[in-house]
């Protein structure tokens, strides 16, 4: 993930050009630095910025920012582009001089000037996917437009406020470049702390734990222009027709091709980590990147990681990885652990978050990411391959009787049942499952009620708590948990969360199975059959997967390593570490300590949150202390 920030001066009376540069100059001290020395920075024309690069590919990128091919509007982001042909050959034909081996940065820049600013904004979203968040800059006309990719792969945190210097708009994709401005207060945002007690994460898309500081919500433009500022949604998964193919086959092959060109379009020409469990998703994954890197002579260029938690327990995750990747024919690196504990080596290891993240074993999964860098910048993952394709048959049933087409019912139903023997997954308790699915650790469980009063009261926390169970709007036709997961906050959430577990490591994550083109297909898929038991992905997997992995169930993990640790008497959160004042205006101390005494607690991942939070809480106290 390239770093990127900027400062801009909107109407008002502005503050003298050094001051600003003084003030861009803080925010580029935080910028990750991976490929160059020192954050580039550029002033000019009412607006500051700073830039750091972090090179991957496949397609050529920028080596300075902001850019600009009209010097009208300049581009400062971190950008990279899915269906880069097509777009290409978009251009071309509408005079645009670009090539193949133009940047992405390029190719966005001569978009918005031919749709984007010539009333066909539309078609400028349309063709924009891929994995970006990256702001255009108009000088002349004052105006700044700011963009976040629709599944949330790329952070973009801004803060707009009117001072005595004038009107500013500061941003950037880390938030701990913003924090380093002295103009931008680190007032804590209380609500944020709600939802991070009571669900492991804040649930709102737009705010930070910074109360000045606020997200630009996934699949969101941001427009500033004459001290207005304006943000629209410009992007949303479609609900469009069923498809109905007469041969199955069709569907294998259609679904082979969407995967072979989402990897593609992610796949450095160096190589890449695949991050592999034993699972279809992430197999499924490295085959294809396997088989890319094999065809354009770039053989074992790709490499595998896994992790499990022996010795703790006989967790078979990476026996099943290696059989994946002895067939596939790449290395595999496999790291253990079960010896870690929960909340470790923080301190040792200098993990520094933005924002809190409840995640006990963050430095095992540090440790990973650190681990993988030594061999590539690009990490593919497997995440987003169970959204779809669940076996979810009711609401198909449902929708095949409301429109009177028996013959589909019969055909698809009784196949199946044919087939296999038995009817397909029903689903039962979809919405149930689905809040699980949406809040995975803290859905089952009680309300805590080890929060502080006054805290509770002020911020209505039990009304917070309501509102956060309640039943997600179903609104697709055949997949109606499966969108209402990929449209709302879980992979955002999860996706920033990457971020920042890779803690300095110079490794950027790509999810080909999040892959637009790919997700609309599936959404139009018919669940029946093919989307019961992943159905779909195995059939696209034979001769790819050695069958072991193909006939394998869906597995979790399982046992909670957590609680393992504590029944062996291997860790305890008890004595506890010393308690950040800010932590005890949140949680009445002694009921808190009393239910985490409780071992078998159902709210045993809730009652570990005030951990995490207190160990953030600690890094940032630290340097104020310090300064």
């Amino acid at each position: 993930m390239s770093g990127f920030g900027g400062i801009v001066r909107m109407a008002g009376t502005h503050p003298a050009d050094e001051e600003i540069r003084k003030e861009i100059e803080r925010v580029a001290e935080r910028l990750p630095l991976y490929n160059s020395e020192q954050p580039q920075v550029w002033s000019r024309e009412g607006g500051s910025f700073c830039f750091t690069l972090l090179k991957t590919g496949p397609a050529p990128q920028e080596a300075t920012q902001p850019v600009t091919v009209d010097g009208k509007t300049r581009l400062i982001g971190d950008v990279r582009l899915d269906g880069r042909d097509e777009l290409v050959s978009r251009l071309k034909s509408r005079g645009e001089e670009c090539s193949t081996a133009s940047t992405d940065e390029e190719l966005v820049l001569r978009a918005w000037n031919r749709w984007g600013q010539s009333g066909f904004i539309d078609e400028f979203y349309r063709l924009l996917e891929g994995d970006y968040s990256f702001a255009l800059w108009q000088p002349l006309e004052r105006r700044l437009t700011c963009f976040r990719d629709l599944m949330g792969s790329r952070s973009f945190f801004y803060a707009h406020y009117a001072s005595a210097q004038g009107e500013v708009f500061c941003f950037s994709n880390t938030l701990e470049s913003l924090c380093c401005s002295s103009w931008i207060s680190r007032e804590f945002d209380f609500h944020y702390f709600g939802d991070y007690l009571l669900s492991g994460w804040c649930l709102d898309p737009q705010r930070t734990v910074y109360k000045e500081i606020k997200r630009l919500a996934p699949g969101h433009v941001l427009t500033l222009y004459e001290s207005s500022l304006k943000i629209d949604r410009f992007s949303k998964l479609p609900i469009e027709e069923p498809l109905r193919y007469k041969e199955g086959e069709e569907y294998i092959e259609e679904y082979r091709t969407l995967v072979h060109q989402a990897v593609k379009d992610r796949l450095p020409k160096d190589g890449a980590v695949v991050f592999m469990s034993g699972g279809l998703d992430s197999t499924t994954v490295a085959a294809t990147a396997a088989k890319l890197a094999s065809s354009g002579g770039a053989s074992g260029a790709i490499r595998a990681c896994t992790a499990d938690y022996k010795p703790l327990f006989d967790d078979r995750e990476s026996d099943w990885a290696a059989i994946a990747a002895n067939h596939i024919g790449i290395d595999l690196n496999i790291i253990h652990g079960g010896e870690h504990e929960p909340f470790e080596a923080w301190d040792s290891l200098r993990i520094s978050l933005a924002e809190p993240v409840h995640e006990p074993y963050l430095a095992f999964l540090v440790e990973q990411y650190r681990e993988s860098a030594k061999y590539a910048r690009v990490a593919l993952t497997g995440y987003g391959g169970d959204d779809v394709l669940i076996g979810n048959a009711l609401p198909y049933l449902g929708n095949l009787l409301r429109h009177f087409r028996i013959c589909d019912l019969v055909q698809s139903f009784g196949g199946y049942f044919l087939k296999c023997g038995k009817i397909p997954p029903m689903r039962a308790g979809i919405r149930a499952r689905l809040r699980r699915w949406l809040r995975p650790h803290a859905a089952s469980e009680s309300y805590p009620v080890w929060l502080a009063q006054e805290f509770e009261k002020v911020y209505d926390l039990r009304a917070r708590w309501e509102e956060l169970r309640r039943e997600p709007k179903l609104e697709h036709p055949l997949h109606p948990e499966a969108y209402a997961s990929l449209s709302g906050p879980y992979w955002p959430n999860l996706l920033e969360c990457d971020e920042a577990k890779r803690c300095g490591a110079p490794l950027e994550t790509r999810c080909p199975l999040l892959d637009l083109r790919l997700l609309r297909f599936l959404l139009r898929v018919p669940p029946v059959p093919w989307c019961a038991n992943k159905l779909l992905m195995r059939a696209a997997g034979r001769g790819c997967l050695p069958e072991e992995i193909l006939r394998r169930p869906k597995s979790p993990l399982p046992y909670d390593p957590i609680e393992i640790q504590i029944r062996l008497g291997k860790w305890s959160p008890f004595p506890l570490p010393q308690l950040s004042q800010r932590l005890l205006d949140l949680i009445d101390k002694q009921k808190w300590i009393a239910e985490l005494g409780k071992y078998k607690s159902a709210s045993k991942w809730l009652v570990h949150c005030p951990l995490s939070l207190n160990l953030w809480l600690k890094s940032v106290e630290m340097p104020e202390a310090m300064q």
